[in-house]
């Protein structure tokens, strides 16, 4: 259970290295987002290791997390994170098209219905020009 731990671990950085290198956050941001992802980590293995040994830390548990996580990186490392970054790249390129799409799509409404609708608005006369029918004259 533990080694399965150490793979899930691997895969979990694979991925968020990914994420990392896809999108090249700011540097405030790269140090929140590996904050957070640490404290993600640590907490999935302070769970397992409480459900699975009842919370004692054993030098057996820590060799078995290494382990896994050790031999998935070597054995399929790169292959994990070629796929994660191919995913992300896709996805932000899809919702780069989408927010495209949706700019395109509201131009065009602006153009082609509200403009028309706006331009055939009557104007209301100007205060100036009398024609009130409470002159003081």
């Amino acid at each position: 259970m533990l080694f399965l731990l150490g793979i899930f671990c691997n895969v979990l950085f694979q991925a968020y290295t990914a994420l990392r290198a896809a999108v090249s956050p700011g540097r405030l941001m790269a140090h929140a987002l590996d904050g957070l992802v640490s404290v993600f980590v640590l907490a999935v293995i302070a769970c397992v290791v409480f459900i699975v040994n009842y919370g004692e830390l054993r030098l057996y548990i820590l060799i078995s997390l290494a382990m896994g996580f050790i031999l998935s990186n070597a054995l399929v490392g790169n292959l994990i994170y070629s796929i994660a970054f191919y995913c992300v790249n896709a996805v932000m390129e899809a919702v780069s098209q989408i927010k495209h799409a949706a700019i395109a799509i509201a131009n065009t409404v602006n153009q082609k219905v509200l403009a028309p609708l706006i331009s055939n608005l009557k104007k209301p006369p100007s205060p100036g020009n009398g024609g009130s029918k409470h002159d003081n004259t």
